[in-house]
């Protein structure tokens, strides 16, 4: 998760000169100084059909199928539009 670099860059630095954005939105981002920017995706049903795909496979086989679905920015206080003043 990028609460390391949120620690290691002073707050005033986010999100005027870089943006953040993590992927999977804990519960926990909402709750960091500055809030986090993070992407939602539907993990548990990505990981429903993955386990579905893979346990019809043999040996042998190959996947060419890539498991997508639904994600969402979940915008929080951690990124600003490029050349914005915040």
């Amino acid at each position: 998760m990028a609460t390391n670099p949120l620690a290691a860059l002073q707050a005033g630095q986010i999100p005027r000169d870089v943006s953040i954005v993590a992927v999977h939105d804990l519960d926990l981002a909402g709750y960091l100084f500055p809030a986090l920017t993070t992407v939602r995706m539907p993990l548990a049903e990505l990981g429903r059909r993955g386990v579905a795909l893979l346990g019809g496979l043999k040996p042998d086989d190959t996947v060419a199928e890539v498991l997508a679905g639904p994600i969402e920015l979940i915008q929080r206080r951690s990124t600003a539009p490029p050349g914005s003043s915040t």
